[in-house]
């Protein structure tokens, strides 16, 4: 039984909230037009500086989001297991916080490009306001 119905609250705010349920309904992301195909992640990457490869490598294949690869110390970073540890984000103004989610405190592998690419222990970060590489 609501609350309000029982006298503890005047009226239930939240009564009038329809929650939109065509979200199913969504068109899905497709490769190429939303995410970038394989041969346009190969045009990127063989384009950046090796500054920023080992953050673009990360993105690319591990499906961290942005938020959580700002937020990624290298202490986070097993190299010997090779295994990324997600517990923390940044924001956009590099404050730090928990994952979005319970779910996003996770362990991804590196595999494949992610783990030849990141074991140059260089990592681009922000400092000051500008870009710096901080080693491992």
């Amino acid at each position: 039984m609501p609350r309000y119905s029982r006298g503890y609250v005047v009226y239930n705010a939240a009564q009038a909230t329809r929650i939109d349920i065509k979200n199913r309904e969504r068109e899905l992301l497709e490769v190429g037009r939303d995410i970038p195909s394989q041969d346009e992640i190969n045009t990127i990457l063989t384009g950046v500086s090796e500054h920023w490869r080992p953050l673009l490598v990360s993105a690319a294949f591990t499906g961290m989001r942005a938020s959580e690869l700002r937020g990624l110390p290298w202490d986070a970073v097993d190299f010997e297991n090779r295994i990324i540890r997600v517990r923390q984000r940044a924001d956009h103004w590099g404050t730090l916080g928990p994952p979005k989610t319970a779910a996003g405190r996770r362990e991804i592998p590196m595999r494949g490009p992610s783990s030849r690419c990141c074991g140059s222990g260089v990592w681009p970060t922000r400092s000051a306001g500008t870009a710096s590489c901080s080693a491992r």
